[in-house]
């Protein structure tokens, strides 16, 4: 995680609580896919703020507007 700031999907592991000794995968709502990965959260608002935030953590550190 870039320091609370959001997370790419492809760090996440979407699973729903166990259901009688089983897990299923649930994925995410929304999906964005971008050159350097994939960015998923289960609302638009949700996404639009991750993709922001994360890309706002890279200008930040000096590295630029990118993923």
């Amino acid at each position: 995680m870039y320091g609370g700031l959001g997370m790419k999907a492809g760090d996440l592991d979407y699973y729903a609580p166990p259901d009688k000794q089983k897990e299923k995968k649930v994925e995410p709502k929304y999906v964005l896919l971008v050159d350097n990965g994939t960015y998923a959260e289960d609302s638009l608002v949700k996404l639009i703020w991750t993709v922001f935030s994360h890309r706002c953590h890279h200008l930040i550190n000096g590295e630029g507007w990118r993923d």
